[in-house]
């Protein structure tokens, strides 16, 4: 087994565990990716789905899979595509406690399962993707702010896009990237300055998320 990602959640394990079981919700925090996913059976340890994943793959378009998730508290949920692409692949999301009511993530996904069938985890099609499911958990199960981007609504007045401006300023240390980009509102001209944390050897991380290499359980 292999994971996509790590990275660390501002959140207690509880509430980590909780937000990882519930598969249900992925149409609503993974939407650019996921069309569907239909709960087929759950049980107090156990959840039957069928998903379908916007993949754009080559020849694949959309992905349709049959998954079951086993759920093992306090710290596991592991999968195994029953049917459809990449049946028979397993895998498993761990969490480990650390300090301050946060905890460590080792996250495994269906849909980067299917990924990493076409692409090597160090490759950025897949790096943008696994960035993707990151900060989209950042957002729904930390409360965090995601990445601000050009065309985000102009959080001062909600009436105009934000636009860059083309400022920005980057301070390195040997392992990390700190950078601060400035956008401007295209209604109001409010100037609004993101602060950016990137790895080094993979693309930019704004919460600190590390990509794998293939590694060993």
């Amino acid at each position: 087994m292999t994971e996509h990602y790590s990275t660390g959640r501002a959140s207690p394990l509880s509430k980590a565990f909780n937000y990882y079981s519930e598969v249900e919700k992925y149409r609503e925090r993974y939407s650019r990716y996921c069309v569907k996913v239909d709960v087929e059976k759950r049980t107090d340890s156990t959840i039957l789905t069928n998903e379908m994943w916007n993949m754009n793959l080559n020849d694949l378009d959309h992905v349709k899979v049959k998954v079951k998730y086993e759920l093992k508290p306090p710290n596991e949920i592991c999968y195994e595509i029953l049917e459809g692409y990449g049946t028979g692949s397993k895998n498993c999301t761990k969490l480990n406690e650390t300090k301050d009511d946060h905890c460590g993530a080792r996250v495994s996904l269906v849909p980067l399962e299917i990924y990493s069938k076409f692409y090597p985890l160090e490759d950025p099609v897949f790096q943008k993707m696994a960035l993707y499911f990151s900060r989209m958990d950042s957002k729904y199960c930390d409360g965090k702010t995601v990445e601000t981007v050009a065309g985000d609504p102009c959080p001062s007045c909600k009436k105009g896009k934000l636009k860059l401006t083309g400022k920005r300023s980057t301070d390195d240390s040997p392992s990390e990237s700190h950078s601060e980009r400035e956008f401007v509102c295209d209604f109001c001209g409010e100037i609004i300055t993101h602060h950016e944390i990137g790895l080094k050897e993979n693309l930019k991380f704004s919460d600190s998320v590390s990509v794998e290499k293939n590694p060993k359980n």
